[in-house]
């Protein structure tokens, strides 16, 4: 007996194919409108293309290995790091909502699942964090299969996507992987008749998934051991993102961390995810603990999965050191959102059946009502934020990459260029002979603008990009450039060609010197092209 098309779109199976295709299709569509939310989107370039040439020798330590090496196979065949990163992190987005999907029609009801699916092919962070070359997207997909196999009980395929989502971020060490073992404690904590009454399935063979993963995790623990001397491969991170505020003592940084949570929780997760979704969120999670899914056993599996996650990222926003705005808790929130909007739709699903289960044309309507408000609510907050995000994008890390695609094309292929940070780090997508002079060079002088136009003819420099972030050092070394304008620099002058005020860099032409070559173009305008400051 063959099964028609028709019937195939009504499985989840079919379901998790269809919101799936859309999310590629969306992500795709926003890899050419959008720049990224921060250098890093930059820097995996880098890395990846360093990776492809060493021949898979180089291995990344600073972060997990995992998504520059997909990410350099992917390489291999485009020839550049930006598209090969972009195809990795657009398939992993499209895996992640297609395996949302499946897991909410198959576990909770086919309604939440499609809808909780279509509402993540479009919510703004999931969106666009899978258009750009960040692992965030690949881990989150590879997290939620880890998921679905450990509810199915296939323990040796959750190990595996265990074991490969730990070499993406090693953040399921502290969430999945714990929720696993509470899982596999309860098999051992509960009589055979207080599971069947619950609904539970045996967990028992579970253990298995461990082994995976408790092999690589040592493996990788002896790697980074060998390359940097210590065991700890969460140090460095957890280092940079909850050291700025060493100083404080336990009680400070327990106040300042818990407001930071108090601000992320009421302005940036409302803003993010949708007023509507985070308390019926609550809802469905109370729902999935008290039994009600089309199968408990699973239902309760995910609700589990979802409070260790969302504890895990108000435990994260509390010792970190950043302010509630910070674009870190964006990418940090991505991985949660799946769980909330899973959890919101179920909700939502949940009381407009009770309620219309109850009779009454009022209640119905009344339902009806509530629900298309949350929905065009959430879609209005999501649209707006969706704009913001893409148009800061566009301002200010599009009129570097615009700059920096008309220096490809109008100067010689080994220009000289002084510049930190995206400007460098945008070149390292491909084989190119541009030589960088950062604002920490050695020979770079400081102080009088002739010593320094001297240097650059001697260097033949053409161009030359100031930044206003104090740590990259141009604000010491050419504290002339902050304004703006022309600037006499002995041999030769400084002309500004480009400017951007949000992310806080000038572009300066280095003319007047037969020794230094010019473009053979004007610089477009939408990269922020201007003659006086703007």
């Amino acid at each position: 007996m063959t099964t028609s098309p028709a019937s195939r779109l009504r499985s989840p199976l079919g379901g998790a194919l269809l919101t799936g295709l859309l999310a590629l299709l969306y992500r795709g569509w926003l890899t050419a409108r959008y720049y990224g939310a921060e250098e890093e989107d930059w820097g995996n370039l880098g890395i990846t293309f360093g990776t492809l040439q060493s021949g898979f020798t180089y291995v990344e330590m600073e972060h997990m290995p995992l998504f520059t090496t997909l990410a350099a196979l992917a390489t291999a065949f485009t020839g550049d790091a930006e598209s090969g990163g972009e195809f990795i992190a657009v398939l992993g987005g499209a895996v992640g909502v297609g395996t949302l999907t499946w897991m909410g029609w198959r576990w909770l009801s086919p309604a939440a699942g499609l809808i909780a699916g279509l509402l993540l092919i479009v919510q703004p962070d999931s969106a666009l964090y899978a258009a750009t070359p960040l692992r965030i997207s690949t881990y989150t997909a590879l997290s939620l299969l880890a998921v679905a196999m450990i509810g199915e009980r296939r323990a040796w395929l959750a190990g595996a996507f265990l074991s490969l989502a730990f070499l993406c971020r090693f953040d399921v060490l502290l969430t999945v992987t714990p929720a696993l073992v509470v899982l596999i404690g309860l098999r051992f904590g509960q009589s055979r008749d207080t599971r069947e009454a619950l609904g539970e399935r045996d967990a028992g063979g579970l253990w298995r998934a461990l082994v995976p993963l408790a092999a690589v995790v040592v493996l990788w623990s002896a790697f980074y051991k060998h390359q940097l001397g210590t065991w700890a491969f969460w140090g460095d991170v957890a280092a940079r993102n909850t050291g700025e505020y060493g100083h404080l003592g336990l009680i400070g940084r327990l106040d300042h961390g818990l407001e930071t949570l108090f601000g992320v929780a009421t302005q940036m997760m409302p803003q993010h995810v949708g007023h509507a979704v985070l308390p019926l969120a609550l809802v469905g999670l109370a729902l999935l603990f008290r039994g009600h899914a089309q199968r408990p056993s699973e239902g309760r599996w995910l609700g589990l999965c979802a409070a260790i996650a969302l504890a895990f990222f108000a435990i994260t926003v509390t010792l970190s050191a950043y302010q509630p705005d910070h674009n870190l808790y964006w990418k940090w929130l991505s991985a949660l959102v799946p769980y909330l909007l899973l959890l919101a739709v179920h909700a939502a699903v949940f009381l407009v059946a009770l309620t219309a289960g109850a009779g009454g044309s009022a209640r119905r309507a009344l339902a009806g009502a509530v629900a298309l408000g949350l929905l065009v609510a959430t879609s209005l907050d999501w649209q707006t934020e969706t704009q913001r995000q893409l148009q800061r994008s566009d301002l200010w890390y599009g009129t570097q990459i615009r700059l920096m695609e008309w220096v490809e094309e109008s100067l010689p292929a080994d220009v000289g260029i002084v510049a930190d940070l995206i400007p460098s780090t945008y070149e390292a997508r491909h084989s190119q002979r541009m030589r960088f002079f950062s604002w920490s060079h050695e020979t770079l002088p400081h102080g009088a603008p002739e010593k320094f136009g001297a240097w650059l003819v001697d260097n033949r420099i053409s161009l030359v990009i100031w930044f206003r972030e104090d740590w990259v050092g141009a604000s010491r070394a050419a504290p002339y450039l902050q304004g703006g304008w022309p600037v006499d620099a002995g041999p030769v002058r400084l002309q500004p060609i480009a400017r951007e005020d949000g992310y806080g860099f000038i572009a300066y032409q280095v003319t007047g010197s037969v020794a230094v070559p010019e473009p053979t173009t004007a610089p477009p305008a939408d990269a922020g092209a201007t003659g006086s400051p703007m």
